[in-house]
């Protein structure tokens, strides 16, 4: 298996509800032809910057293909003529040059579960390692130190993955990112807003789970 994470920007001139709605009901059922070898297709539609800092994007996008070489293929599809009609969609709704692309490893499973969409609120949160501080040193205190405090602020977890941030072609903007399925019942974002990881740039943000089905 081989994942992708994409932080994908909005164009100026479109809101973000817009940018949700076409991204939901237009562009992801566009893409669907293009997803031949794709294992999961996940999108986390920013809804609140529960630190208050903007995040500069609008939704991490999640791709896990068969290889990365179906990754590679795929790409190669994709700038080609026949992806033409995809690139025009993105390009009415996303600031293309703004999107950031990087490879993730494969989850580790933290909490297991499988909360249903009506019991969750979901939060992503990532962490760059400090000056001077060995970034694969860091990614492996992730989960028992730098996520720690969010698996114990109140709020009951239900699941939690966490996964190390493996490069991209602009640099890594993280070096581990996690998503945290909290109970609905009883959350409340200030429970979680004070979460000050030790870390040269980091997000907490409530997003909205949207998968599309491949079977």
């Amino acid at each position: 298996m081989f994942s992708n994470l994409a932080l994908i920007v909005r164009r100026p001139d479109v809101s973000r509800h817009e940018f949700r709605d076409h991204y939901e009901d237009i562009h992801a059922p566009l893409a669907l032809p293009f997803m031949r070898g794709l294992r999961r297709y996940l999108r986390n539609h920013v809804q609140v910057a529960l630190d208050d800092v903007e995040p500069g994007f609008d939704v991490l996008t999640q791709f896990t293909f068969e290889s990365v070489e179906v990754a590679g293929r795929m790409q190669a599809v994709l700038k080609s003529e026949a992806g033409q009609v995809l690139r025009e969609d993105e390009a009415s709704f996303m600031d293309q040059p703004r999107n950031r692309f990087f490879a993730i490893s494969q989850p580790n499973v933290v909490i297991d579960g499988t909360p249903r969409a009506e019991e969750f609120v979901k939060v992503a949160a990532a962490a760059k390692a400090p000056a001077g501080v060995d970034a694969a040193q860091y990614r492996s205190n992730f989960t028992r130190g730098t996520l720690a405090p969010l698996l114990q602020a109140g709020p009951k977890v239900l699941r939690c993955e966490s996964h190390d941030v493996l490069g991209g072609p602009q640099g890594e903007p993280y070096d581990a990112v996690a998503f945290v399925w909290y109970a609905r019942a009883g959350f409340r974002p200030g429970l979680l807003g004070q979460w000050k990881p030790d870390a040269a740039a980091s997000l907490l943000l409530q997003v909205e789970e949207c998968v599309t089905p491949l079977d």
